[in-house]
């Protein structure tokens, strides 16, 4: 079988990932604002590497994004 499935909507065939409704050729990255992660496809290991923010909880606040795509799109401070 050309093409393998995963269950969270991942799927590798002809030298392309899809993820999310999304198309990316093998070796590339893609940086997003929203979500604010990059996506990295590497359709030999079959894995799409996801790297977002790492956002820590602060009592009742929520964090505060910018326009940015990623990694600048990480928030960097809070609001309460």
């Amino acid at each position: 079988d050309a093409s393998y499935q995963h269950n969270y909507g991942v799927s590798f065939e002809d030298g392309i990932c899809k993820y999310r409704n999304q198309t990316l050729k093998d070796g590339v990255s893609e940086a997003f604002q929203y979500p604010c992660e990059q996506w990295v496809c590497n359709v030999t290991a079959k894995t799409v590497t996801v790297r977002g923010c790492n956002v820590k909880s602060f009592g009742s606040c929520v964090p505060a994004h910018n326009r940015h795509h990623w990694p600048h799109c990480c928030p960097r401070g809070w609001v309460c």
